[in-house]
């Protein structure tokens, strides 16, 4: 082969292998283009689904939002109806409470503002006249609750209650005072006012007092009782004196009334309590002449028997 064409046949390779790495080239450029694509479809679907995710996990959130700000309306309104029936038990339960908790507001304000007016009226400074008049009908309510606080404790309640009503009372004439003053033509707005320092602590004092009494059936048993006790020292006095022997000789309340009564009997009679020697006998006499009714009807005729009662009856 000439030089030529050996030359143009390296020339021809040289170009073939130009195109082919044209086509190397240009294939690379197109993968790379393919990936490229690819990787922008795969960040993109990502980005879809990462924001599909998150809108689903605000949706969630928001569900679970609102479900917490439901159950916290239910909770408010379940403790506001659990507060209204409670409430609505204690009234059920304490309605003389809460109506004497009503009048007495309506009767102490009345009566507090009329005081404060009075000084007022007196040239005593507004806050002055305030303060005293909290004063007078505090002190009336600071010794009810002392006196209420004193018998619930066994301890005597007269001297709190006197007090109770005796400053209850220099409230009541301050009021009157007042008003008869200022109306002398309409005394019965006096009388009113008066009044008013007076119907709360009499309410309270029927109340914790006057409420507290003695049932009917308890006064029945204490008559039955002071009853059964005087029949007892009637019918038993020596029984009942050795009794008080017994209960004098033995260390205070270490028996009582009645286990003293029991072994004073066992001591005299020698037998429970109700029963005796004489008992006994009577008993059993009654008993042997029953017996020998008996053994005697046997022997009689029957004509016999009916005619003897017969006679017991029209006798």
């Amino acid at each position: 082969m000439s030089y030529r064409e050996e030359r143009r046949a390296d020339q021809a390779a040289e170009r073939a292998q130009d195109r082919e790495d044209m086509r190397l080239k240009l294939e690379a450029q197109l993968k790379a283009k393919e990936i490229a694509a690819e990787q922008k479809r795969a960040d993109e679907e990502a980005k879809r689904e990462q924001a599909r995710k998150d809108a689903e996990a605000k949706r969630r959130q928001a569900i679970a939002d609102k479900r917490a700000r439901q159950q916290e309306k239910d909770r408010k309104k379940a403790a506001r109806r659990a507060k209204v029936a409670k409430l609505t038990r204690w009234l059920n339960a304490n309605p003389v409470t809460a109506f004497v908790g009503f009048v007495m507001v309506c009767s102490i304000v009345p009566a507090v503002i009329s005081q404060v007016g009075a000084l007022s009226h007196a040239k005593v400074n507004v806050l002055l006249a305030a303060l005293l008049s909290a004063m007078l009908e505090g002190t009336a309510w600071a010794l009810t609750f002392m006196g209420k606080a004193a018998e619930d404790a066994g301890r005597p309640a007269g001297k709190y209650r006197v007090a109770t009503w005796c400053t209850a009372f220099l409230a009541a004439g301050v009021n009157y005072w007042h008003w008869a003053a200022t109306l002398p033509n309409d005394q019965w707005v006096a009388v009113v006012f008066a009044c008013s320092s007076l119907i709360a602590i009499y309410l309270w004092d029927m109340k914790t007092h006057g409420s507290h009494g003695k049932t009917k059936e308890e006064r029945r048993q204490e008559k039955a009782r002071r009853q059964h006790l005087k029949d007892r020292r009637k019918h038993h006095k020596d029984i009942a004196d050795e009794a008080d022997r017994l209960v004098s000789a033995l260390p205070f309340e270490a028996v009582t009334d009645e286990e003293a009564f029991a072994t004073a009997w066992r001591i005299r009679k020698g037998a429970e309590p109700g029963l005796s020697a004489e008992v006994y006998a009577a008993a059993t006499d009654a008993r042997v002449q029953l017996g020998a009714a008996f053994e005697l009807g046997e022997h009689v005729r029957p004509e016999l028997v009916r005619a003897g009662m017969l006679a017991s009856l029209y006798n």
